[in-house]
């Protein structure tokens, strides 16, 4: 017997200058089985194609709107407030713009959402990419936040969901966290509040590893252990101005997303750019 979730969901995502990317997130949602949800895309001024972009899926999208942020109010944890003040539905869900998601996403991992009762939710990620060590390391972050979830929550950004009633309740992200830590500080925050928190499995978004690009494995976890001594010698607000994190500007992809739009297959797309990346 063929179940199909019962619930609507807005789907929030922040974007600053993500021409290279919005395209494939908006096709991958264009082409999902389940189509009882809405897109609001909350934009920082982009200053590149990002709007552009976005409006020529509004047939794809009907139920497409796009929030426009204050010039010196933006950074992530702003935009997807502002992009849930205006969520039309209870069921939230939070996703980068430089991620892609296979057509049952939707479908397969409310299902399960709902199947344990869970009030925000992260799915197991995999990255873009050709490189070993990167398939590793996503491995492991894999393991480790399945291993943790009861205990420590752990989330990246790129995914999450979540409720209107739970958002509401925790006050959303921090948007005091202006450059790091706002999804973890915000699923951490969300299981102190009561909200039952899991791992999901179901169905795993695509991740373009743009950071892993720059900075490599070594620069990243040189990173990681910089950002968790600042966590511990001065918390996590006065940490925001030790860490230099750059938003809209961290790279480009290589190829046009206006390629996307001509592709009739999405599969084959993911495929494709699995096995190039």
């Amino acid at each position: 017997m063929n179940r199909k979730p019962k619930e609507s969901i807005s789907i929030i995502i922040p974007t600053l200058n993500e021409a290279d990317f919005i395209g494939y997130i908006l096709y991958s949602l264009s082409r999902q089985t389940y189509k009882q949800f809405e897109v609001i895309i909350s934009d920082g001024n982009s200053m590149d194609e990002t709007i552009k972009i976005t409006q020529n899926f509004a047939k794809q999208l009907p139920k497409l709107t796009i929030v426009t942020a204050q010039k010196n109010k933006r950074c992530p944890a702003i935009q997807r407030n502002n992009g849930a003040n205006k969520a039309h539905y209870e069921r939230l869900l939070f996703l980068d713009a430089d991620t892609i998601i296979p057509p049952d996403f939707l479908e397969k991992n409310l299902l399960e959402i709902v199947q344990n009762q869970l009030d925000c939710a992260h799915p197991i990620t995999f990255p873009l990419t050709k490189r070993i060590l990167d398939r590793y390391l996503y491995m492991l972050t894999n393991w480790g936040v399945t291993l943790t979830q009861r205990y420590f929550p752990l989330a990246g950004g790129w995914a999450i969901f979540s409720t209107k009633t739970l958002h509401r309740k925790i006050k959303g992200f921090d948007e005091r966290l202006t450059r790091i830590y706002d999804d973890v500080d915000y699923v951490s925050r969300a299981a102190k509040a009561g909200g039952k928190f899991g791992i999901i499995k179901s169905a795993s978004p695509y991740i373009f590893v743009r950071r892993l690009d720059k900075e490599g494995i070594r620069g990243a976890l040189k990173n990681m252990l910089i950002q968790g001594i600042y966590m511990g010698l001065f918390g996590k607000y006065k940490m925001q101005k030790l860490i230099e994190r750059p938003y809209g500007k961290f790279g480009t992809f290589k190829k046009t997303p206006l390629e996307v739009r001509k592709t009739n297959n999405f599969l084959k797309l993911l495929k494709e750019l699995i096995e190039k990346y």
